[in-house]
């Protein structure tokens, strides 16, 4: 799926769950970027996996669904990202060390990272302050 049926698809609610993917998630995340300050990604990102993870039965709980420091930490990896690299496009970053699944592991231990309080809301990193080195 291209980017513009993508970001259709997750902003209308059509987007088949299966097609909701780690790299999905970071495909809309650079796309707001690219648009919108980080700032504002957060609330579309944010009002937007929420919406999205209700109209395909997913629940948002303590254990579930949205999770706030981890969209947060992605916008922040990403926005990051198109600072270093504004030329590159998503396909680039897909591939990079950045965008691998485990790297929220480099800064936040299993324990913090999925805690409640993870979930709910911000929390700072447990084992390294935030910083890419490319």
């Amino acid at each position: 799926m291209d980017e513009i049926n993508l970001i259709q698809a997750f902003e209308n609610q059509t987007l088949p769950l299966d097609a909701w993917t780690h790299e999905a998630h970071l495909s809309v995340a650079f796309y707001y970027l690219k648009k919108h300050s980080p700032e504002e990604s957060l609330i579309l990102l944010r009002s937007g996996i929420i919406s999205y993870n209700n109209s395909v039965g997913t629940v948002n709980s303590f254990n579930s669904g949205y999770h706030e420091t981890l969209t947060i930490f992605w916008i922040w990896t990403i926005a990051n990202y198109i600072n270093l690299h504004p030329e590159h496009k998503i396909e680039e970053f897909l591939v990079s060390k950045f965008a691998i699944k485990e790297f929220p592991f480099q800064f936040y231990s299993h324990e913090k990272l999925f805690s409640i309080e993870a979930r709910a809301k911000w929390v700072e990193p447990d084992i390294r302050n935030l910083s890419l080195e490319d």
